[in-house]
């Protein structure tokens, strides 16, 4: 509430701006942004618009990275050369992206890059893996990244209904953390 003698901070720059100007909201002339990607004023580009693709990029990466179907096709893609549960993974990730790209922008197309390298190097591996890791080990590994995975994912969640910043990005090592602790664990029980 405003106090008889005191001029809120809106109508103080109401009043000081020339007759002649528009008077319209510092914000409006701070968001209008030109061709070099700064505003009218030369300042920089609303946060909003700031890491828009870092954003997109990242939130897609993980989504489509740290399920099990991507674990899961790979492995048998590269032991069996069965390659359904990558084709059904890839009309998923599809239908997924077009819907985060109408919303997320152009980050969601770089997200390929790392599914496929990912992928890629989880399926060329496949052999090796399956030479040095017991049946019953692997599956329990993947359980275990399957889940530290979704809680991950819960945390995209969280970030992209903006109830908290979580920066899900940082977290990625516990994916590696968990394999770790299955090996241990294993490595306990025998």
């Amino acid at each position: 509430m405003i106090r008889a003698g005191e001029k809120s901070e809106t109508i103080q720059s109401f009043a000081e701006t020339p007759a002649g100007a528009d008077r319209g909201s510092k914000a409006s002339a701070d968001a209008a942004p030109t061709a070099s990607g700064g505003n009218a004023d030369g300042g920089e580009a609303p946060k909003v618009q700031q890491g828009r693709l870092a954003l997109a990029f990242v939130n897609t990466t993980l989504i489509y990275c740290v399920g099990a179907m991507a674990i899961l096709g790979a492995l048998d893609g590269g032991l069996r050369g069965q390659h359904d549960i990558l084709y059904t993974k890839s009309m998923l990730d599809g239908f997924t992206a077009i819907i985060f790209a109408s919303t997320m922008g152009v980050g969601v197309l770089f997200s390929a890059i790392p599914v496929f390298l990912y992928q890629g190097m989880i399926a060329l591996a496949a052999s090796g893996i399956a030479a040095f890791i017991q049946q019953e080990l692997l599956d329990e590994i993947i359980v275990q990244i399957t889940a530290v995975g979704g809680i991950l994912i819960m945390g995209i969640g969280i970030n992209l209904l903006e109830i908290r910043k979580i920066r899900v990005a940082n977290l990625l090592p516990s994916l590696l953390a968990a394999v770790a602790a299955v090996l241990i664990m294993h490595g306990f029980a025998s």
